[in-house]
């Protein structure tokens, strides 16, 4: 009985109360998630990002990911070096106003694809802003511009 009751909770969970029941109408199966910002997301705008590995610094190097989002659309990477005050940072503002080393890069949507597009994103000399500061571990957060929709990776940087 507990197993059962853990199981449906479970499907509960993931795939909906809909696809729990048992029920002969409940024969679809759900799709699969997208992990987006660190939750499951089956509905909606989404975006993802790939690990990116570390880095060295003075060196271009690319984000990458995929996103259903339109072609052609824009979308923003941060980044800033990881630790507490990463975790509030959501937006270039948000570095000017706990006065945190951020870098902003920009780029759009590359595919046209009906469902799912690919995304890539160079750094510049921007991020010499960091090479004065010791080796360490960065996040980078990918958005619309908007702020919409996020994902978060971290990497290092020697």
């Amino acid at each position: 009985m507990m197993r059962k009751l853990c199981v449906l909770l479970l499907c509960v969970l993931f795939a909906g109360s809909s696809c729990c029941t048992d029920s002969p109408a409940d024969t679809k199966a759900p799709e699969q998630p997208v992990f987006s910002n660190g939750s499951v997301v089956t509905d909606g705008p989404w975006i993802s990002m790939n690990p990116v590995g570390d880095q060295k610094k003075g060196r271009t190097f690319a984000f990458s990911g995929l996103a259903n989002l339109p072609a052609r659309q824009a979308i923003e990477v941060i980044i800033i070096r990881s630790g507490p005050s990463a975790a509030n940072i959501s937006s270039i503002d948000d570095c000017i106003n706990t006065r945190q080393k951020c870098v902003l890069v920009f780029g759009r949507i590359t595919d046209n694809h009906p469902a799912v597009n690919r995304w890539s994103i160079k750094t510049d000399g921007s991020m010499d802003l960091f090479r004065n500061e010791s080796p360490g571990i960065y996040t980078a957060i990918i958005q619309d511009t908007g702020g919409n929709i996020s994902a978060r990776s971290e990497f290092g940087l020697t």
